[in-house]
């Protein structure tokens, strides 16, 4: 082997030998991207879970939450929600509302329908101060 050949094998070597401490570089970030992936994953999969007891639990009514005690009735072609009767001892009444009054907005929220108004009472905590904006 000449003085040339073996000049070209040592480069190549070096080459061989920095693609490998690259390729080694690679394979670090990688297992550490992979690592930061799963624990997101598994952070997702347990947010999951715990929104999925939360629902189960206010579908058994377990989990406290918010009520007025009144029944409501839609208005089709209008806006708001009509309180029909109004449950004696309630928060309703706590609140000032009357049978016949029409509910046009609960929190942020505009009360388009008797199922929206009762899934935003529900989603609130008890004793938890709500503007309600109401037709008289």
């Amino acid at each position: 082997m000449d003085i040339q050949e073996m000049k070209r094998a040592i480069a190549s070597s070096k080459e061989i030998n920095t693609l490998i401490s690259q390729q080694k570089i690679f394979a670090e970030q990688m297992s550490k991207a992979n690592e930061k992936l799963n624990f997101v994953v598994t952070k997702i999969a347990a947010l999951d879970l715990i929104e999925y007891d939360l629902c189960s639990l206010r579908k058994k009514k377990v989990l406290p939450q918010g009520f007025l005690s009144v029944e409501l009735v839609d208005l089709p072609g209008r806006k708001g929600v009509l309180i029909k009767k109004l449950y004696p001892n309630c928060p309703a009444q706590a609140a000032d509302l009357q049978e016949g009054d029409i509910i046009l907005s609960y929190g942020s929220r505009e009360a388009f329908s008797r199922e929206v108004l009762a899934s935003c009472i529900q989603r609130t905590r008890p004793l938890t101060p709500v503007e309600i904006d109401i037709l008289v």
